[in-house]
């Protein structure tokens, strides 16, 4: 289906469509005067083949009597075809019925032959007020549509930092509470020491959340500077497994690292990949079933290294992975949100995969995903070898 140009314009593409020679000197001469681009075909057939290879048609102008194909067949398919051009129609045998029918069809109006300029110049400018009309409609809806998914964000943001912050904040005054009451008195130093480093981590955890917070926006307003160096994407890589070597047996999962890369050396901002690489590897985790498999290959393309993680897991909705990478965005619904990194189905800020797709972007590189509900996820990611700068 054809759409329209989104903004309002003061020329307008016009096609006159009639048998009658006499009709469309006269429409164009009124037209082109008014400083349309004026197009005209003496047929239908004829008038829709310029339709098919001309997407810049705003108003068609048809007879309603004419041979082969006559107005209302044009009209019926210039509507199903190009809904947002807008028709009007042209007789010398007007009846009430014709009108109603056309008009039921989608015409604008209807003009009456002989034809006079003042005819021509308001059926027209009917049109192109309609036109502009449905314009404004379009930005409007378009508007209301980004400020429910800003509403929804925002619902999704309140109520998952919510849940987040209130582990660690409950950690911390938990905690500290114990360190403050009589109860101290009769605790170990191993016991002091214990409580400290629970609070310690909880605020770690909670600089790591707002931190996060943070460079999603850095990102997207193209604020975060990238410290490029020499990277081994296989050594982070078998640094992250050692990392997640205790979630990894208690769930019973597999993961495999396979390095076609020969070596590989990138030059890349490391933490920056590195958390991106964490991130897909750690999602893999959440969504896998305890004792599933996850494979990670390394591999290059075209002077490009590809990185495919690959798992066993639950799979994502088809509708739903378009959505995926957008801020505060979770599979699950938020309602039923938990903690857990590393848990089955765990929760999250829902961030994590947009981190992931900005890192991509500020490489210079695009990250694709496949998957099917049942049979597991494939990230792909693919980066320049050689950072050429300015990606952001």
């Amino acid at each position: 289906m054809h759409t329209p140009e989104s903004k309002e314009k003061t020329s307008y593409s016009i096609l006159i469509i009639d048998d009658e020679e006499t009709v469309r000197k006269v429409c164009k001469f009124v037209l082109i005067k008014a400083g349309h681009v004026v197009h005209s075909a003496e047929s239908g057939f004829q008038g829709l083949e310029i339709l098919r290879s001309n997407s810049k048609i705003d108003i068609v102008i048809t007879d309603l009597k004419m041979p082969n194909m006559d107005g209302q067949t044009v009209l019926r398919e210039v509507k199903r075809d190009w809904p947002h051009i807008e028709v009007l129609m042209m007789t010398g045998y007007a009846t009430i019925e014709y009108a109603i029918e056309a008009m039921k069809a989608g015409a604008a109006d209807f003009i009456l032959k002989p034809l006079s300029t003042d005819q021509i110049r308001v059926a027209i400018n009917k049109c192109i007020d309609k036109i502009n009309l449905n314009h404004e409609i379009e930005e409007l809806r378009h508007t209301n549509k980004k400020l429910m998914e800003l509403k929804d964000i925002k619902e999704k943001f309140l109520a998952i930092t919510s849940h987040e912050l209130r582990t660690p904040i409950g950690h911390i005054k938990g905690y500290f509470n114990i360190l403050n009451d009589d109860f101290i008195n009769e605790m170990s130093q191993e016991e002091i020491a214990e409580c400290k480093n629970i609070i310690n981590n909880a605020i770690f955890d909670l600089e790591e959340l707002v931190n996060s917070m943070f460079d999603v926006v850095r990102f997207r307003q193209k604020e975060i500077e990238l410290n490029i160096e020499d990277v081994k994407p296989a050594e982070l890589l078998q640094q992250i497994k050692s990392a997640f070597r205790l979630a990894l047996e208690e769930r019973h999962l597999s993961l495999e690292i396979d390095n076609y890369s020969n070596g590989l050396v990138l030059t890349a901002d490391r933490l920056k990949l590195k958390a991106m690489l964490t991130e897909l590897i750690k999602n893999a985790i959440k969504f896998t079933n305890d004792e599933g498999q996850i494979t990670v290959q390394i591999t290059t393309v075209d002077n490009q290294c590809h990185i495919i993680v690959k798992d066993t897991g639950i799979g994502i909705p088809h509708s739903e992975q378009g959505k995926i990478f957008e801020p505060f965005y979770e599979v699950q619904h938020s309602d039923y949100h938990s903690s857990g990194e590393t848990s089955f189905k765990g929760g999250g800020l829902g961030i994590g995969l947009t981190q992931v797709k900005e890192i991509v972007k500020a490489h210079g590189g695009e990250i694709k995903v496949e998957s099917s509900v049942g049979e597991g996820s494939v990230f792909a990611v693919a980066i320049p070898i050689e950072f050429k700068g300015d990606a952001m």
